[in-house]
């Protein structure tokens, strides 16, 4: 009897062990589970949280306006604002396409007709022309000059995926102050350089002074 007691002892005894064996492995295979689960919803959490500062980072903030029956673009950061065209002085031995100075609350701003400066056809109706005072402000040096254009469109946003190199035929003078076109509202936007259209019509007033 003792003999069948040792036996089935050792019979229990041997046969516990793997399933002792078997139960620890499934313990760490299911700890193994849950932190990788863990490591995944915190690599979420860290991706979702950065989503949307990535897809504002991949975006631009353009404001659009017309000028000679064409769309143009400049960024957002450089418009100081928009107003109806104002009285201006004109100035002597400047070029044509510089009209003069303005008093715009006590700031005196350079007044440009941008049509003229850029060689582009004077097709539109006189009524519509240099209807609004688009005034640019340079991220470079203490400068701000007002562009006399013909309409606002306002703000428009775009991915800057969706600016392109420029194509087609554009204007020679146009061109040299592109960084791009892009689609907005169906319709063709030339997007321009403000910091180099900036410096550029500043040099007459800079002269004068």
């Amino acid at each position: 009897m003792s003999e069948l007691l040792v036996s089935d002892a050792s019979t229990i005894s041997s046969s516990a062990t793997p399933q002792t064996n078997r139960s620890a492995d499934g313990l760490e295979t299911l700890i193994d589970q849950l932190s990788a689960a863990l490591q995944r919803s915190e690599v979420d959490g860290v991706s979702k949280r950065q989503q949307p500062q990535v897809v504002a980072q991949s975006m631009e903030s353009l404001f659009v306006f017309g000028l000679a029956g064409a769309r143009y673009g400049v960024l957002m950061s450089h418009v100081l604002e928009v107003q109806r065209m104002p009285t201006w002085t004109k100035l002597p031995n400047v070029a044509a396409w510089a009209l003069g100075a303005a008093n715009l609350r006590g700031d005196i701003v350079s007044v440009i007709d941008v049509r003229r400066f850029l060689n582009l056809p004077d097709n539109a109706v006189t009524a519509e022309r240099m209807q609004k005072l688009l005034v640019l402000r340079s991220h470079q040096q203490d400068l701000q000059i007002g562009l006399a254009v013909d309409r606002v469109f306002g703000l428009r946003h775009v991915s800057r995926n969706d600016i392109k190199s420029p194509t087609g035929r554009i204007h020679e003078t146009v061109v040299t102050y592109l960084t791009g076109t892009c689609e907005i509202d169906s319709q063709m936007v030339l997007v321009l350089d403000s910091e180099q259209l900036l410096k550029t019509l500043a040099a007459p007033f800079t002269a004068v002074s």
